[in-house]
């Protein structure tokens, strides 16, 4: 990402290690939602950023293609990370304003 995260948000992540610890040594390897998409009743604004190394655009594209067409916005951001709002402010302001403005 081109604007790390903040070390006051690295450690508000930190705070509670013992659970994203306990998640990935028993949940990780067989955690799959997708099944559940479905059943998603409300408009949904997916926003992604090319460069994110957790959150691929693959995987966005398939969660959008599991949701109903009519539902789903998937936004992707150009040079941008997982924090879309941090590496592109105002693309995903402008995002967030259209989406809610159509809905």
């Amino acid at each position: 990402a081109k604007n790390a995260y903040s070390p006051t948000e690295i450690k508000r992540c930190k705070q509670h290690i013992e659970v994203l610890s306990y998640y990935y040594q028993h949940y990780i390897q067989n955690f799959d939602y997708t099944h559940d998409l479905k059943n998603i009743i409300c408009p949904t604004l997916l926003m992604v950023g090319e460069a994110s190394p957790f959150h691929l655009p693959i995987r966005a594209n398939e969660m959008a293609a599991h949701i109903a067409s009519e539902l789903v916005t998937l936004h992707l951001f150009e040079n941008a990370g997982a924090a879309v709002y941090k590496d592109s402010p105002d693309e995903a302001e402008k995002v967030v304003r259209d989406f809610l403005i159509r809905i």
